[in-house]
């Protein structure tokens, strides 16, 4: 007598394992891309240049959040200490819920 289960084992280990090795491509396409996010190069002058997973490019940035007179230029690593008081802003949403 058959049973309704043959083959069903190997079914999903083969989704799992083509799950895995999906998850490890975008795992390292994620890792060694230099930017996800980029300016369009639709306004004239872009506060905004670049964001990545390890640093981010700003331009005569000033936050308007806090009241000081700090104006942000350049790339700098995201865990830069000088940056940390606008780090709301490079955070992605998922991570600042």
């Amino acid at each position: 007598m058959a049973s309704h289960h043959d083959g069903g084992a190997s079914k999903i280990a083969k989704a799992a394992v083509l799950s895995f090795f999906a998850t490890c491509l975008i795992i390292i396409i994620a890792f060694s891309t230099n930017s996800w996010l980029e300016t369009d190069g639709t306004l004239e002058n872009p506060k905004f240049i670049q964001l990545g997973l390890w640093n981010f490019c700003l331009k005569e940035f000033k936050d308007v959040k806090h009241l000081y007179d700090r104006v942000f230029n350049g790339c700098r690593h995201v865990l830069d200490e000088e940056y940390h008081i606008i780090d709301w802003l490079l955070r992605p949403h998922s991570i600042q819920l």
